[in-house]
C-alpha cells in the first residue's frame, strides 16, 4: 500500500470515529480545486528531499508549503518542475529540490515563476510554442538572460543552461545567449537566430 493510500486510510478510520477532519481553503482557488469540509486532504509524496515541504493536489499541480510560505506550481511548470533531474549550478542541487517562491505570472504568452534554496536559485518559463524550462540564474547566461529583458527580449527560452569550454549557453526563440564570468563580472552577448527575430 502507497503512503498516499495508507494515509487516506487512516484519516476515513478517525473520521468514521467521529475525530473531526478539517479541511483548509486557499484563497484564489475554484471551489473545483479547494477541498470539501469533511474529507481527508490528500498529501503528495514530497518531490523535493526537502525536510518540512508538504504538497497539497489542485488541479494540473499542487500548493507547495514550507511552513513559510506557500505557492501553487501548476500546468507546464509543475510537470517541467517535479522531473527536473539535473543540477543546479550553484551546488549540485537537483531543480526539483528548488522550492517555488513567487507566483506564476503572465509575460508574453506564457508564464514564469521563480525558484530558490540553499542549493541554487533560477526561474521556469513555459509558453505553448517553447515549453517549460528553467533559466539558472547562478550561471552567466541565465543572469545575462535575466538582466536584459528575459523572455521580452529574447522570447522564451528552448532549453537549458548548458556549460561549454568555460561559457554557458541559454537557447531561445530567437537566438541564443553566450556568457562567462569574467573578474568575477559576467559577460556575454546574445547571437540571433538566421530568421533574425
Amino acid at each position: 500500500m502507497s503512503i498516499l493510500a495508507h494515509s487516506v486510510k487512516n484519516m476515513k478510520k478517525m473520521a468514521g470515529v467521529g475525530a473531526t477532519v478539517v479541511a483548509l481553503s486557499v484563497g484564489g482557488f475554484t471551489g473545483a480545486q479547494a477541498t470539501e469540509i469533511g474529507t481527508a486532504p490528500q498529501q503528495q509524496e514530497n518531490v523535493t528531499g526537502v525536510a518540512n515541504v508538504t504538497f497539497q493536489p489542485i488541479d494540473g499541480g499542487a500548493v507547495v508549503s514550507n511552513g513559510f510560505s506557500s505557492h501553487a506550481v501548476t500546468g507546464d511548470i509543475y510537470n517541467a518542475w517535479i522531473t527536473a533531474g539535473y543540477p543546479t549550478a550553484l551546488s549540485g542541487t537537483p531543480v526539483h529540490f528548488l522550492l517555488p517562491y513567487t507566483y506564476q505570472v503572465a509575460v508574453g504568452d506564457g508564464v514564469k515563476q521563480s525558484f530558490s534554496s540553499e542549493g541554487g536559485r533560477g526561474v521556469f518559463y513555459a509558453n505553448p510554442t517553447a515549453g517549460a524550462h528553467f533559466v539558472d540564474v547562478d550561471t552567466a547566461a541565465g543572469q545575462f538572460y535575466e538582466i536584459n529583458g528575459g523572455a521580452t527580449a529574447y522570447g522564451f527560452p528552448t532549453g537549458e543552461v548548458v556549460q561549454t569550454e568555460g561559457q554557458t549557453i541559454l537557447p531561445t526563440e530567437y537566438g541564443a545567449i553566450s556568457a562567462t564570468f569574467q573578474n568575477g563580472q559576467m559577460v556575454g552577448t546574445f547571437i540571433p537566430n538566421p530568421a533574425g527575430n
